[in-house]
């Protein structure tokens, strides 16, 4: 069965996440520093009530989650310029759906619901890079920026139609 890509329910909140949590351990355990602690379930919280949450099924499991939020964090806000464009953020696959290929999966069935938008998304320099790289994201600015354990290199990254009067830098 082909998986489903859908924006999460309302009753599917707290399922999504948990993939969160549960990712944030896995990596823990992995000895990955990649997040040091889930997103704030606030911050999740928003985003389900804006519609901002979607998931990948597979037989009808909840197997990846991912946001898409309109607009780019302020951090970033000088480097990604222009209307209808879209952040995707916070992509994890639940632990018995991991080293299946459906992150990658769930990054396409997104590219393909925002077709005709750009899409941003930042991501720590090195492995995470060449991921979305092969998924044909370009690379725009790179610099350090502030989280929760302090300051983070991070690269900028887009894919997409480029807005009319969209300009970089």
């Amino acid at each position: 069965m082909r998986p489903d890509f859908r924006q999460l329910i309302p009753a599917e909140e707290m399922a999504g996440y948990q993939v969160i949590c549960d990712t944030v351990d896995w990596l823990r355990t992995k000895g990955i520093q990649l997040w040091e602690k889930p997103l704030p379930r606030e911050v999740y919280a928003a985003r389900h009530r804006r519609g901002e949450n979607y998931g990948l099924f597979v037989d009808g499991e909840l197997a990846v989650i991912v946001s898409l939020v309109n607009g780019v964090p302020e951090y970033w806000a000088a480097e990604a310029k222009g209307e209808r464009l879209v952040w995707l953020s916070t992509l994890a696959t639940a632990t018995k759906f991991q080293r299946r290929g459906l992150g990658r999966e769930a990054v396409r069935e997104a590219l393909h619901f925002l077709r005709g938008r750009a899409v941003y998304l930042d991501c720590k320099p090195g492995m995470l890079e060449e991921f979305y790289r092969q998924l044909q994201f370009e690379p725009v600015a790179q610099k350090s920026v502030a989280a929760p354990t302090g300051p983070v290199e991070a690269v900028l990254m887009r894919r997409g139609s480029l807005v009319q009067g969209a300009s970089f830098r």
